[in-house]
């Protein structure tokens, strides 16, 4: 009964506020012009059915003339015969023909026999402007949505409404399936009526205000069955009907081929143990065959040759940028509807607009991350989680989808519309309130996993393993970050050494590879270095890296940092931490992390020549005319280091200001994370304060737009001696008294 009343209620909401007003429009809506004339193409070339398109005493056509007849021509023949039974009603300039409208009980064959060798083709309705728009069949997307659509001109005529009713079918479908999506989650982890109700209501509201939702029911687009395949999918999988749920996935990728985004998540499961092998494979293959015997119609009438041909460029078009036109966003902006999609205007106002709810997508977002990494955390230290499983599977497969246009977008894609998150806020809805209907449960998983880790925390040192995963989950942030920070092409190439600047240099136009391939040699040094890191330490030098990044700081060095102060290092080591070095100059701060005196000095010469090595591979990579001033000056660099190595050994303080102070005037700027741990775990006021400053110095260059920092610099050392002038007199009184 609660279910009923919710979906009456969006029910209500879709009709009043979307679809009574698009029906008002008597004409194509955004994209409509598309499917519309698609559809209507499938029925007549491929189906070979008689598309009606009389309504109201009229019948509507457009006549496409041959090349070698004149639209001006037919015109007048028209005025002249049959003036009393036909009136155009459109002219093109880019269609050789006309659109009329006669009286319905004219014989079309009456009309076209004055016409004789003129008339190439006679589309059932009224075309948009477009040359050979008679002979589109939209080939980009697959064909079911165009299937839905033609069906419903078929049996109500090819007019407005035909096109738009099974949009509305659609999106009360979905809405109805999302509530009881929300309903399978509450009852798989709570019977109280409190509980149920609360939820559900949660989700119905968050479906009545999403904006996505609302105009995608509206309109004769695709994407609206795309979410409804999708939603009822995620349902049957919930509900472990899975050769079902495959063959929805199949209807949503025959939709359109963002639907097959929905075998991620699944994908996930099989990898993470809850699907066997033979379920993943059954789930594929099924959902393929749908794909398949759906399109065998198109295969029929186009020649497999030529079928293959068209989707492999529908699929060269889904990973290519559209022209400019619209207002287009990436993959967060689409979570959070940051660039809201504009359907159609009335007098300049904006009648529909598609977009997702900025307060469902982020909320969304940070559940869904945090069940999915809460849930397998559980299942990693043996706790009770079924409870929790249906919500669990709700957000991978938010997330799944969501992963999936970030693919789209990395693939070169970076035009992706609004309306597109009509996708997957159904299932954000469902999260949602199936959240706010388990948060009970919830909050005491939440405290038997805070137990049972305290409980390792405070017996052993954590796991090997779970610092491996918890420091690639840390890592993997972090770089994501850096890469979604607009760098200029290879801006990061003199910070993350020979690694970072091989990758750039072959994947210039995708920065995206070069963090990538910097995070796993950075990854690979960490993993040696961490059996004796605690999760209190991980956590501390994720929060340190992610001030880092937002600096612009995020290179390398910086996510290795924590290591450098808890680690036991080999010569080995030393090699592979010169080949990623900046520059020779943080030489200092890894002996200081290490202990001066246990420092031999093979790992020193290891380090230098490493950090030369990787300077000659970098310039000869880069092309620069300098590169003998390059290598000298990191000659000098490392001399410099092995001098301040010397000091560390009698005045650490003086060491390692001198040396940020010097690697700050070299360098332009000095990795400030590597003076913060040091502040940390050395207990110095001093060299925090040196940090800050750093932070502050590169955060103003970045996003300030301070391009000549060279007064911060000289600040900066004139801090530092301050700073060591105090120290020393502090020192000599302690010494004196």
């Amino acid at each position: 009964m609660i279910i009923v009343v919710l979906a009456m209620l969006v029910l209500a909401k879709l009709i009043l506020y979307g679809f009574l007003k698009a029906i008002t429009i008597n004409d194509y809506i955004s994209d409509e012009c598309w499917y519309v004339t698609s559809s209507t193409n499938i029925l007549r070339r491929v189906f070979h059915a008689h598309v009606c398109s009389c309504f109201e005493n009229y019948c509507y056509y457009t006549i496409i003339l041959h090349q070698n007849c004149t639209v001006n021509a037919m015109k007048t023949k028209l005025v002249e015969v049959l003036s009393a039974k036909a009136v155009i009603v459109k002219e093109y300039s880019k269609l050789n023909g006309i659109a009329v409208k006669i009286v319905q009980n004219t014989p079309l064959d009456y009309m076209l026999a004055y016409f004789k060798g003129c008339i190439a083709d006679v589309y059932p309705g009224i075309l948009p402007d477009s040359e050979n728009v008679n002979n589109y069949f939209n080939f980009e997307h697959p064909p079911l949505a165009k299937y839905i659509i033609g069906l419903s001109i078929l049996l109500l005529g090819n007019q407005p409404l035909a096109w738009r009713l099974p949009s509305l079918l659609a999106g009360i479908t979905t809405a109805v399936f999302a509530i009881l999506l929300a309903y399978k989650i509450i009852v798989n982890a709570t019977k109280e009526f409190r509980d149920i109700v609360r939820g559900l209501a949660v989700c119905a509201a968050a479906l009545i205000f999403d904006p996505a939702l609302t105009s995608m029911s509206s309109v004769a687009m695709i994407d609206i069955y795309v979410a409804l395949f999708t939603i009822i999918a995620i349902y049957l999988l919930v509900r472990q009907r899975y050769l079902v749920s495959a063959v929805f996935v199949g209807l949503a990728g025959t939709a359109k081929l963002s639907g097959f985004f929905a075998l991620i998540p699944v994908l996930a499961l099989h990898l993470i143990g809850v699907l066997p092998a033979y379920v993943f494979a059954s789930y594929m293959a099924v959902s393929l065959a749908v794909y398949l015997i759906l399109n065998l119609p198109l295969i029929a009438y186009l020649g497999l040759n030529e079928w293959i041909n068209q989707l492999l460029s529908a699929l060269a078009w889904h990973t290519t940028s559209r022209p400019s036109g619209p207002p287009f966003t990436d993959p967060l902006g689409l979570v959070l509807g940051l660039k809201p999609f504009v359907l159609h205007y009335v007098n300049g106002h904006p009648l529909l607009v598609a977009y997702s709810n900025i307060f469902e997508g982020g909320a969304s977002l940070t559940i869904a991350l945090f069940i999915v990494i809460l849930y397998v955390i559980g299942r990693r230290l043996k706790a009770q989680f079924d409870e929790l499983l249906n919500l669990f599977i709700c957000s991978l497969a938010w997330l799944g989808i969501v992963f999936g246009y970030v693919l789209t977008y990395i693939a070169g894609n970076h035009t992706l519309y609004s309306f597109y998150a009509v996708h997957f806020t159904p299932i954000a809805a469902a999260i949602l309130g199936g959240f706010i209907g388990v948060l009970p449960i919830f909050v005491e998983k939440v405290h038997n996993i805070y137990s049972i880790l305290r409980g390792i925390v405070r017996d052993t040192v954590f796991p090997l393993k779970s610092i491996k995963a918890l420091t690639l989950y840390t890592l993997t942030l972090s770089w994501l970050l850096v890469a979604f920070i607009p760098p200029k092409a290879c801006a990061y190439s003199t910070e993350l050494g020979f690694i970072g600047v091989a990758a750039c240099s072959a994947f210039s136009s995708k920065p995206i590879f070069t963090v990538f391939l910097l995070a796993l040699a950075s990854f690979a040094l960490f993993c040696r270095l961490a059996k004796k890191l605690s999760i209190s330490q991980v956590v501390f030098a994720s929060l340190l890296y992610s001030l880092a990044v937002i600096t612009g700081h995020g290179s390398g060095y910086d996510a290795l940092a924590p290591a450098f102060f808890l680690g036991s290092f080999t010569t080995v080591d030393y090699l592979l931490l010169g080949l990623l070095a900046p520059s020779p100059l943080v030489l200092p701060y890894i002996v200081y992390a290490y202990n001066v005196n246990r420092v031999q000095k093979i790992d020193i010469l290891a380090f230098i020549v490493a950090s030369l090595l990787s300077t000659i591979i970098t310039q000869t990579l880069l092309g620069s005319s300098n590169s003998l001033w390059s290598l000298l000056a990191s000659i000098s660099k490392a001399v410099i280091a092995i001098m301040l190595v010397s000091i560390l050994r009698y005045n650490r303080t003086l060491a390692l200001l001198a040396g940020a102070a010097i690697y700050t005037a070299l360098d332009a700027t000095f990795a400030p994370s590597f003076t913060a741990f040091a502040a940390v775990f050395s207990g110095n006021l001093l060299l925090a304060i040196f940090a800050l400053i750093g932070f502050l110095e590169a955060g103003l260059h970045v996003y300030g737009g301070v391009h000549d920092i060279r007064l911060l610099q000289i600040l900066a050392i004139m801090l530092g001696g301050i700073l060591i002038g105090t120290s020393f007199t502090t020192r000599r009184a302690r010494i004196q008294s």
